[in-house]
């Protein structure tokens, strides 16, 4: 089996992404869409730098997938400041890389997703034009705009998703002493368990750290 459905040409060297308060959804995607070697674009709110240490490190610290991640702060529901936020940084991007740039706009606002994408759609020249991506967590499927012709993709049939259960723990914190309501954390919690068990490699961590924890054993690394 091959280790992603999704091709080379889907992949990006520059991958912008825009944090929420989940960072789980920015996680699978910059592993599922980066080209070896790539470097992420972060763009946050102020309200989300927890969010975004976290996953930056995350992102930093995976030795089967290292990338470089670097960040901007932006207003989320300030359509000038999103816009020159996205575009100064794309413009950086245009004249020191030839390299492909992405979106994918599953965190962050609406206002967010729209302005940023208008920013590098005007930065860069249509042979050069950004791949846009959306992971659907409905469905967990990981959807392209119309314009790259392909298909959703089941975030099921991708090997390199799988997370361990401390992993997945550490990116959102520690649930225990976190300030989140109850239903956001079953939100997280829900997502998180979705993703890790959405094929064999995932289960099979998922019941070796509950039947260590069951059992009081420190968990294998």
């Amino acid at each position: 089996m091959a280790d992603s459905p999704i091709g080379k040409h889907l992949k990006s060297d520059h991958l912008f992404l825009f944090v929420g308060t989940n960072p789980l959804p920015n996680w699978v995607a910059a592993r599922l869409l980066t080209q070896p070697g790539a470097k992420v674009h972060l763009i946050c709110t102020s309200d989300v730098s927890e969010q975004r240490r976290r996953l930056q490190d995350a992102l930093q610290s995976d030795p089967n997938h290292p990338l470089t991640v670097d960040w901007r702060e932006t207003d989320g529901a300030d359509e000038r400041k999103i816009y020159d936020a996205v575009r100064s940084l794309a413009e950086e991007i245009k004249k020191t890389s030839n390299g492909s740039v992405g979106l994918n706009y599953t965190g962050g606002t609406k206002m967010m997703s729209v302005h940023a994408h208008h920013a590098l759609r005007d930065v860069f020249p249509r042979e050069r034009q950004p791949i846009f991506s959306y992971l659907n967590a409905g469905d967990m499927e990981l959807k392209f705009d119309s314009a790259s012709g392909q298909q959703p993709v089941s975030v099921s049939s991708c090997k390199k998703i799988c997370l361990k259960a401390e992993e997945l723990f550490s990116l959102h914190g520690d649930l225990k002493k976190s300030s989140l309501e109850k239903d956001v954390k079953g939100e997280i919690a829900a997502l998180g368990l979705a993703v890790i068990h959405s094929h064999e490699a995932g289960q099979d961590v998922w019941k070796k750290w509950y039947r260590n924890l069951k059992d009081n054993k420190p968990v294998a690394r």
